[in-house]
């Protein structure tokens, strides 16, 4: 069939007019119960106007269109209808539809969706038919009380206007989006037709009146809506009023009609003439007009054939002569004796900003009757050192000048003052803080000072003309200006010294300055009286960071630990405004470029270290100068233990200690073996008593001690007495929770440098890199209150970027990390896939029961984020993540399989059979000892590693492995997350997903590492349609959050929040 082209079609209809009108019908979904009859190739559908039309439509193969519709306009009309362009239009869509489904693939469907969004925008743009409305308003009596009411009813049309006769229907019509018919020229068709902007406002507006009166029913509002009129109070009626401006309106006033009456906002124009007879003045509206008051506030006005809704100062300057000179014509108020003159004084003023008073020439003659220039003098006051602001204010009507404080006008005419505006005016300076004294305004408090000069500055111009004496201009506010600094290193006190200097502020001024800084102040004022502002953000918060990280303050030196060195380099300004000397820069490119030092690698070192290895050691050398501490963060495998054994074989004759996990105490000494013989070590391990010997007897006749962190915990008062030059921790996450008694112990022993080694510097929150850092440097990052107000809760709660930006530029110079893609271009590469596994039909039935329960529970608990409560939730995802591995991993006699352990065994033997070795991990040793099982039945070799493995036997196995003798590895993740190398394995299979990426990496890091000659394939397994698919996805976005402390890390925020728990139970 021929397709239709909304081209063909604008050519069918009988006019522009009627095309666009059949636009707007489609574009309001005005086509219904459209089908099609294949015997005749006929479209048939229903098209809804002022009634349901039926339209039918007829392709032939020629492209020629036979149509036809049962409304009246149909038959007169030469072409299509505005109905049979609306089902033409629908039918192009349709078949436009149906053939981007059948020719497009997924990624040019997904564009053509994005084209047609936009295409059929235009049908939202169409210009509608314009109707307006007219209002038609009675006010039977007086607005008095809160039970009067008026009346309004409508008409409406574009060109001839219809009486509404049914208001409530008309309303509801509407309201609903309902074809509204009144006559032959109005015909509201939703969609098509539209009222113009000021009469849809009224409209929206008796909207909300009728959604409210049906909303509370008829018991509230019973009298709302009568059939032809809308009863309104008086409030209502103002609103409507307020919403009417330029709305055409007749209005019956007591019994009286008024037609083609404007509504205005604002005041009517009043005149009054005032007449000097005799000794009397008296007062006369001018004009013939009646001025009607609706209501008791005379907040709605008849006047001029206009009503008004006039101001408030209007209605105050009304009231008193509304009865007496408004309400009849020709009424005269007269003011005699004393009360001319009160008159003249106090009401004349008033009564000229609201109305037009014609003043004869004698009363100008005798009185002075001038507008008010009000102006402000500021001048400086200073007493006893204390400099204060000093304030007159003249009041000038013409020629004559008023001082508020004094009332010193004498002259010979009576002066009209403008007392309501002098007082006003007077407010302000009393809103300022300023107090009166003698003859002036005094404003003596700083900050009252400071911020009428800043902030508040508009309120005095905005009120006054101002004018400033000479001494006033030289205490004005100044900006701090441009800082000139000197940095150097003393290495006599191994701390840095800036000298500060500011062109704005006297030297001997400095440390006072520096204390406003401190203390956070909006500016510092100087001995001189003038003021610095402090509120330009960024000079502000250098100062602030350089004030509260100096450990000396003296006579505006300031001096800094060395570690402060390259962030202070950071934020301070370039140029020639700061120098630095030698010793400053030196320090720099020791730390930034340890590549450029001059270390030499030990003679005696057994290995051949890569580049990038010389370069870590190099940078520990530097910071150990400098009495620094550092993270060697190397990605696994990169050799952090051999850089180590490195920087301790430079030191001859200095004593070493090495903290690390029980799994690897040994390997530490068995790498000192190989790679450096001559270094002298000792594990510490054995009962008490032999612990505290190997700690302190013998010490002259070893070089390194070797002890675990559960070991160090008890040992802490042996270590109290002793002191190291080193002092080295592996896995350096074991003391990530600051308040734990490991964390404690760590930081407790003394030694004159201190590292940390660790692949994964951050796994869950930054606490853990500030415990981290309270190590190798304490009070470098602050105390964690402090830390974790600043830093802590910006970035992970207020996602603050440039605290994460600040906080970055602080730790990177201590933090040194390399990828393996980044300095192992030799090694091959890591193929991570994912496989999905289906569950067995018995273990669903158990994860589908489970899961139910769990959900009910959760739905019904309002304290999920609870400790008690999150504890028992994270219970209850470990438990789905067990049925999803094998529910016999904790229910007895299971026999209903497993979907994963199907796949594995399915997989091991073609993975075996083509030569690879294989690691196989899972976070529940329950499960490993199902796949051991399995195993065991089909004849496969295996080791199986947990974390109660003697370290004896985990030595032995690794090595066997590594040599080809096993070909299968199980391991518990976090059993062998550290201090394993595995690199005689090309296959890592992840059983199950862990929630942090971090973990994982770290064990598949086992086998990926130096030494790997062979590709890694990494494999995950993840159930199908299980809470696996949901961690595999919470994996991806948290890892998103990777480069935004360090570069390479993982930042992990473990902590979950409520929907994200939510999420994964749906």
């Amino acid at each position: 069939m021929r397709k239709i082209t909304r081209e063909a079609i604008k050519q069918y209809a009988s006019s522009v007019k009627v095309y666009y009108r059949g636009m707007r019908y489609y574009a309001a979904h005005a086509v219904s119960n459209v089908t099609w009859n294949d015997s005749i190739k006929q479209y048939k559908g229903i098209v809804k106007g002022s009634n349901q039309y039926i339209v039918t439509v007829q392709v032939e193969e020629d492209g020629n269109m036979i149509y036809s519709c049962n409304c009246p306009s149909h038959v007169k009309l030469s072409g299509a209808c505005k109905h049979v362009i609306a089902m033409m239009l629908f039918i192009a869509d349709y078949q436009q539809r149906e053939d981007a489904k059948v020719n497009l693939k997924g990624e040019d469907r997904v564009a053509y969706n994005v084209v047609e969004y936009f295409r059929k925008r235009e049908y939202n743009h169409l210009t509608p038919n314009y109707f307006r409305l007219k209002l038609n308003i009675s006010i039977p009596e007086f607005l008095k009380s809160k039970n009067s009411r008026a009346y309004v009813s409508f008409e409406a049309g574009e060109h001839k206007m219809y009486k509404v006769s049914n208001t409530k229907k008309f309303i509801n019509d509407y309201y609903n989006e309902e074809t509204i018919e009144l006559g032959k020229e109005f015909h509201f068709v939703p969609g098509e037709s539209a009222f113009e902007e000021n009469s849809a406002r009224i409209l929206d507006y008796i909207m909300d009146i009728y959604e409210i009166q049906e909303t509370l029913g008829k018991s509230y509002y019973s009298n709302l809506f009568k059939r032809q009129e809308l009863v309104l109070s008086k409030k209502m009626l103002q609103k409507l009023l307020d919403l009417s401006e330029n709305i055409e309106c007749d209005i019956n006033i007591y019994g009286k009609e008024f037609k083609d009456i404007r509504i205005e906002k604002g005041n009517p124009d009043l005149s009054i003439e005032m007449i000097l007879k005799d000794n009397a003045l008296s007062l006369k509206k001018i004009g013939e007009n009646k001025l009607i008051s609706l209501c008791e506030d005379g907040s709605i006005l008849f006047y001029n054939n206009t009503l008004y809704m006039p101001q408030k100062d209007f209605i105050s300057c009304l009231l008193p002569f509304y009865l007496p000179l408004f309400m009849q014509n020709g009424n005269e108020i007269e003011f005699r004796n004393e009360n001319k003159n009160s008159f003249v004084e106090k009401v004349l003023p008033i009564l000229k900003k609201q109305m037009d008073v014609h003043v004869p020439d004698e009363i100008k003659n005798m009185y002075i009757v001038e507008p008010l220039v009000p102006k402000l003098y500021l001048d400086i006051y200073q007493s006893r050192k204390k400099i204060s602001i000093t304030a007159i204010i003249k009041f000038q009507y013409g020629d004559c000048t008023i001082n508020p404080l004094k009332n010193d006008y004498s002259g010979k005419y009576i002066l009209v003052r403008d007392k309501e505006e002098e007082e006003r005016l007077t407010r302000v300076l009393y809103d300022l803080n300023f107090k009166i004294s003698d003859n002036a305004f005094l404003l003596k408090n700083e900050d009252d000072i400071f911020n009428m000069m800043t902030g508040k500055r508009h309120v005095l111009t905005d009120n006054f003309e101002v004018f400033y004496s000479k001494e006033y201009k030289n205490i004005n506010v100044k900006k701090i200006g441009h800082m000139s600094a000197n940095i150097r290193l003393n290495t006599d006190i191994n701390l840095l010294e800036m000298d500060m200097d500011y062109a704005q502020i006297p030297k001997d001024e400095l440390e006072d300055f520096f204390r406003a800084i401190h203390l956070k102040k909006k500016y510092y004022r100087l001995k001189s009286g003038a003021f610095i502002s402090l509120e330009d953000e960024k000079q502000k918060k250098t100062l602030e960071w350089l004030i509260e990280n100096s450990v000396q303050n003296d006579s505006g030196v300031l001096k800094f630990e060395e570690n402060a060195a390259i962030y202070i380099d950071e934020i301070m300004p370039g140029g020639s405004f700061v120098t630095r000397d030698e010793g400053f820069d030196r320090l720099l490119d020791d730390i930034k470029k340890p590549e450029i030092s001059e270390y030499p690698v030990p003679e005696n070192i057994k290995a051949k270290m890569r580049k990038y290895q010389v370069v870590g050691y190099r940078w520990l050398k530097n910071l150990a100068r400098y009495s620094m501490g550092g993270i060697l963060a190397d990605d696994m495998g990169l050799g952090k233990t051999l850089q180590t054994i490195v920087y301790i074989c430079s030191q001859p004759e200095s004593k070493s200690l090495i903290v690390c996990p029980t799994s690897l105490t040994y390997n530490w000494q068995e790498e000192f073996e190989k790679f450096a013989p001559h270094i002298r070590t000792r594990i510490i391990s054995g009962d008490p008593d032999e612990r505290k010997r190997l700690i302190c007897e013998d010490r002259q006749d070893y070089d390194v001690w070797i002890t675990t962190y559960p070991l160090i915990r008890k040992d802490m008062e042996f270590f109290k007495e002793i002191k190291y030059d080193n002092m080295f921790i592996d896995e350096a996450q074991f003391i990530k929770n600051p308040a734990s008694l490991g964390a404690k112990a760590v930081k407790s022993v003394v030694a004159a440098h201190r590292f940390a080694l660790t692949g994964t510097p951050i796994e869950n929150t930054l606490s853990e890199l500030w415990s981290i850092f309270d190590f190798i440097m304490p009070g470098f990052l602050m105390k964690y209150s402090k830390f974790s107000d600043y830093y802590e809760k910006p970035i992970l709660k207020e996602k603050n970027e440039t605290k994460m930006e600040e906080l970055k530029k602080r730790i990177q110079p201590f933090i040194l990390r390399r990828m393996k893609k980044d300095v192992l271009k030799d090694l091959p590469d890591k193929i991570e896939t994912k496989r999905i596994s289906e569950m067995t039909a018995k273990q669903k039935k158990i994860y589908l029961s489970y899961l139910s329960r769990i959900q009910s529970e959760i739905r019904d608990n309002s304290e999920i984020q609870s400790g008690k409560e999150r504890i028992q939730v994270l219970a209850a995802l470990t438990r789905l993540r067990q049925i999803c591995c094998h529910p016999g991993t904790f229910i007895e006699n299971y026999h209903g399989g497993s979907g994963k352990l199907e796949l594995l065994m399915e997989q091991l033997p073609d993975i075996l059979d083509g030569g690879h070795s294989v690691i196989v991990f899972s976070q529940f040793t329950s499960m490993l000892s199902i796949i051991a099982d399995e195993l065991r039945k089909n004849d496969i070799p295996y080791f199986y590693l947990v974390g109660a493995t003697k370290p004896e036997e985990r030595k032995r196995y690794v090595k066997e492995f590594n040599q080809g003798e096993v070909k299968v590895f199980l391991i518990s993740l976090k059993a062998g997350g550290t201090g394993l190398n595995l690199t005689g394995a090309d296959t890592v299979i992840h059983f199950d997903p862990w929630w942090n990426p971090a973990v994982e990496e770290q064990a598949t890091d086992r086998a990926y590492r130096i030494g790997q000659k062979r590709k890694v394939q990494v494999i995950k397994y993840v159930m199908k349609d299980s809470i696996e698919e949901k961690i595999y996805e919470l994996q991806k976005r948290k890892k998103m959050l990777s480069d935004s402390v360090i570069e390479a890390d993982e930042l992990f925020v473990n902590n979950l929040t409520k929907d994200e728990i939510l999420e994964l139970f749906k």
